[in-house]
Formats: structure tokens, sequence, C-alpha cells
């Protein structure tokens, strides 16, 4: 989509000046056999025509020193899309002759994913039109993690815990909650599982199950590397549970 136009490619000519630039207009007159009275009007004309011309230039000038337009949304997101769109494409023709290759899904649904990320990182995140493309990408990501895990029951913790997190921001927190508790079963020392999984039940109002399951994560993931320990201790106080002790958390009120 084309960009807006700069500040200065629409600015409007002034005929008077360049007539008087050129030697048209009121600079063609013959002084010579001009009367006194009309000689001071020309020259009160020729002060204005000058004083004008030159403010005229002075904040031409200053344009040059004005901020760029902020771009369009749809120029952002265009950008965003003819990244992501090779990408997605390139990944579809391979499913077109293997459908059911679990990596080519995961990395097709992984796409989707970093997608809404940096779409949630543009200025405009919030307009309408860019929530619509997020939903979109969202619901596209859940249904192929969804093909994905189908595709393969020993599917990788990774893959389950983000098919969870794409289902609980397509809006169904409840399926979310379920495909998350699977992980945890299967892989209890999983960190980003629990982390995940407090959010969900947090949205679902259970507030006993999400205080256990921060604290659970506070235990295996004591640095934060898998997970945000910041708003998992915040939490925590937030819903009245307690901050395991350890020596990477901080506790302070």
């Amino acid at each position: 989509m084309a960009k807006k136009p700069s500040s200065g490619s629409k600015r409007s000519k002034r005929p008077v000046e360049q007539s008087a630039v050129k030697g048209g207009g009121i600079m063609s007159l013959n002084k010579s056999n001009t009367s006194p009275f009309m000689k001071i009007v020309i020259i009160v004309i020729i002060i204005s025509m000058v004083t004008l011309f030159f403010a005229g230039g002075i904040a031409g000038f200053m344009e040059l020193f004005k901020p760029a337009p902020k771009a369009a949304v749809v120029d952002e997101m265009a950008a965003l899309k003819s990244q992501y769109d090779p990408q997605i494409a390139a990944f579809t023709n391979v499913l077109a002759s293997d459908p059911t290759s679990y990596a080519v899904l995961v990395n097709l649904a992984n796409t989707h994913m970093n997608y809404v990320g940096d779409l949630q990182n543009l200025k405009s995140a919030q307009t309408t039109t860019t929530m619509v493309v997020i939903s979109q990408e969202l619901g596209l990501a859940r249904d192929t993690y969804k093909k994905a895990v189908a595709s393969n029951k020993n599917a990788d913790s990774p893959v389950l815990v983000d098919f969870a997190i794409s289902t609980y921001y397509s809006g169904d927190a409840t399926a979310a909650v379920k495909i998350a508790e699977g992980v945890i079963k299967k892989d209890p020392k999983f960190a980003p599982a629990f982390y995940n999984l407090a959010i969900f039940y947090e949205s679902v109002n259970q507030k006993d199950l999400a205080i256990s399951a921060f604290q659970k994560y506070i235990v295996l993931d004591p640095n934060g590397l898998q997970g945000k320990m910041d708003y998992a201790v915040q939490q925590l106080k937030t819903l009245g549970g307690s901050v395991p002790s350890t020596s990477s958390v901080t506790t302070a009120p």
C-alpha cells in the first residue's frame, strides 16, 4: 500500500512570486515613466512581495526539519505481512504433499505465533484492523498446533504449551487448562507449563489452583528463565499466596 505523501510533496505554487522572479507581472512595469506616487506604491508592493517570498522560503526551509509523518497502520501491517507470507506459503506448500508432517506443522504454527507477537508489538496493535489480523493468526496457530499434536502422540511439551497458549488467546480458557494439565501430568518438571497454567487458572477463577501453579513454577524456575518471575511473584501476592523461598526470588513487598 502506498505511503502517505511527504510534507513537501504537494506544496502549492505561488504564481505571483514566480512571475516576480521571472521578470513578469509587476516587475515588468516601465519605472522611468511612472509618477512619484506610483513609484512609492511600486516600492511598497515590492517590499511586501519580498517579505512574503522570504516568509514562504523560511517556512519551506523549516519543513525540512519537521519529523516525518507516522507510518499508517496499513503500512506497518503490510511490512509484517510481506515478511511472514512467504514463510507461511512455503510451509503450506510442503504440507500439500505431506499434510501430517509433525515438524512442518509445528514450524507453521510457530510462524503464525511469531507473526502474532510482532503484530502485538506494533504501535497500532490496539486498532481494530490489527486486532482482527491477530485474532485470525491465533486461530490459525491453534488449529495448526492441534493438527501437529494429532499427528504425533508424543508431541513435545513446548509444542503442547504453545498449543495451550494459542487456544487460551483464541478465547477458550477451559480447553487451554485441559491441555496444560495434560502437559504437567506427562512432564511434571516443565516450568513453562506451570507458569501458563497458573494464568489460565486465574482466568477461570480457580484461585487456589493458580496459587499452587505459580508456586510450583517459582520452585522449578528460580532464575525466571522460562517465564516472568516478577509477574509470578506479583500475582502470588495479589492472590494471597506465599512466595516460595529460593535464593533468586525477591520476596520483599
